[in-house]
């Protein structure tokens, strides 16, 4: 596990320079060996697990504009792998009610032409074959 972060910590490094996920490989270690996580308790760190964990504490500190990855935002993610797994966590939404707005308010272009759309799908699923046409050609 310590050299998959060592591998991380390059990969991040010009985002975070002062990167450094070795010293938290203890506290991962436990954190990914949850019962929920590893519930035949075989001891061993799934790599999906690991690069979530990272990855989204990664996310969560770079939107904090951070040099390094915060240890309460390793916590925070690990406690949403284990604990809230079904919990989907925005990062960089700073006023969604805005964001959603505007989504509901769309051009009459744009409704005309999602109308359009549908139409001409609609007509697709209608066209049938020709009596003519044989339904399997024969190859030979």
């Amino acid at each position: 596990m310590r050299d998959i972060l060592l591998a991380l910590e390059h990969i991040y490094r010009p985002s975070f320079p002062s990167l450094n996920l070795q010293q938290w490989t203890g506290s991962m270690y436990t954190w990914l060996t949850h019962p929920l996580l590893d519930p035949q308790k075989s001891g061993r760190v799934l790599m999906d697990h690991l690069m979530k964990l990272v990855t989204t504490a990664l996310q969560w500190s770079y939107a904090q504009t951070e040099v390094d990855v915060s240890p309460k935002h390793l916590e925070a993610a690990a406690e949403q792998l284990t604990l809230r797994r079904d919990k989907i966590h925005v990062v960089d939404a700073q006023n969604p009610k805005k964001e959603d707005e505007g989504e509901k308010q769309e051009s009459p272009e744009e409704s005309e032409e999602l109308k359009l759309k549908g139409k001409k799908e609609e007509k697709r699923g209608r066209k049938k074959r020709a009596p003519e046409e044989p339904e399997h050609p024969d190859p030979k």
